[in-house]
């Protein structure tokens, strides 16, 4: 007789809870306004069904509180993804967005030119990761990685050369240090929502030369 080769999906939680996780974090990247404590609240509300589970089972013969332990574990285990997700994307207490949002004047930061920046006959732009911020009186260690534009002010009476930068240079900047714009129209751009999945929490436009220091390399002393 041959075995049974077929495939018994019970014998593999590991795979549930897996998907289960998975899928909660699919959600939270999806709905990226999902607070905290609506994944708390849903693993909570998944607990006590798991709870009333237990209950119904002990005080009747036949029951389906099998099934209901299996999706109480499922909605537990998919709101631990959405509320880990949840975290890793909230905003660091180091975070460079409230610098961004507290200022209208032109600010420095210091940080590592991450990629290798794209040059056209217009601008440069290209990823940097703050580590610095200097303020009017002190300097502060923040996180934050910025799309930086390099981009001569269109009343220039001349066009300036700007410093030719590198992937993995040490660079100071100073500049106007934005948020990036949110969806203005239905089914419009969502250029805020768009840097956020990479990662990205602010622009920052340079229109002066002057204002581009480089100090060296990361593979180098500063």
């Amino acid at each position: 007789m041959d075995p049974d080769s077929s495939v018994h999906w019970g014998a593999y939680p590991a795979l549930y809870v897996a998907v289960a996780f998975a899928l909660g974090v699919f959600g939270n990247s999806v709905f990226e306004g999902v607070p905290f404590s609506f994944w708390l609240g849903g693993a909570g509300a998944g607990l006590a069904l798991f709870a009333g589970m237990q209950w119904w089972d002990r005080t009747r013969l036949v029951t389906l509180a099998p099934l209901g332990r299996v999706l109480a574990a499922v909605v537990v285990v998919g709101c631990a993804g959405g509320a880990r997700h949840s975290v890793y994307q909230g905003p660091s207490p180091r975070g460079l967005a409230p610098a961004a949002e507290a200022s209208d004047d032109a600010v420095a930061v210091q940080g590592i030119v991450e990629n290798a920046p794209e040059r056209t006959d217009e601008a440069t732009r290209f990823v940097l990761a703050v580590n610095t911020l200097f303020g009017a009186r002190d300097t502060a260690a923040v996180e934050g990685r910025v799309r930086v534009t390099l981009k001569p002010s269109p009343w220039a009476n001349t066009v300036p050369s700007f410093p030719r930068l590198r992937q993995g240079d040490v660079t100071r900047l100073r500049g106007s240090l934005r948020r990036p714009p949110g969806l203005r129209n239905p089914g419009g751009f969502d250029y805020a929502a768009y840097l956020s999945r990479r990662g990205i929490c602010c622009t920052l436009y340079v229109d002066v030369p002057d204002r581009v220091a480089v100090l060296g390399n990361r593979r180098g002393r500063v």
